[in-house]
């Protein structure tokens, strides 16, 4: 009876969500790195095999670069965390697994997924909802664009509520809004805008 029943069905049947489902709970606030990992595998981003080895050497220099600085590959996200990476979803330097992830962190990251940020405006972006002060100025652009093709939009008191935590529940809505919207939307779009 959960509002996102169907949403964490259609997850778990994908593999997105492989916890136990007797231990799910789908108020649980998603941290960045469940979020990732969930993001990488609704996507089949290819993800790199990690050595089989964890033990570092310490007396040799490691020429290997580093790209997060607070996880390595004895992470259990660490694959994940370089499969986003390597698909532009996220920048070097500081990962953050342990932090709860935001409705507009949700959000950007799925913009950047299906590659359509262009369709945000640059500068001193205005978005239409009531809460658009409370909105960080780095996800304006991604958060305009997921308005523009009607991914994002306010609840039923106009708010974005950008600031809040994501539940798991809340992250299988979204990332099913994206994954239907690349099956359908997308595909109409194309068709009626391009192809006309």
């Amino acid at each position: 009876g959960h509002f996102a029943e169907s949403d964490i069905k259609k997850l778990y049947s994908m593999g997105v969500y492989t916890e136990s489902p007797a231990k799910f709970n789908p108020n649980e606030i998603m941290t960045r790195a469940e979020y990732i990992k969930s993001l990488v595998i609704a996507m089949k981003l290819p993800i790199p095999e990690m050595p089989k080895t964890t033990k570092r050497k310490t007396n040799k220099k490691d020429n290997t670069p580093v790209i997060f600085t607070d996880i390595n590959e004895d992470n259990k996200y660490y694959p994940y965390a370089i499969a986003a990476y390597e698909a532009g979803l996220i920048g070097k330097g500081a990962f953050n697994p342990n932090s709860h992830i935001t409705r507009e962190q949700a959000y950007t990251l799925i913009i950047r997924m299906i590659g359509l940020e262009q369709l945000g405006f640059y500068g001193n972006t205005y978005t239409p909802f009531m809460d658009d002060n409370k909105i960080s100025s780095w996800a304006k652009r991604q958060i305009q664009a997921g308005v523009t093709i009607g991914l994002i939009r306010p609840d039923e008191n106009g708010y974005l509520l950008p600031q809040r935590k994501v539940t798991k529940a809340e992250a299988a809505a979204i990332i099913n809004q994206m994954i239907d919207y690349l099956r359908y939307t997308l595909k109409v779009d194309y068709q009626e805008k391009i192809l006309l």
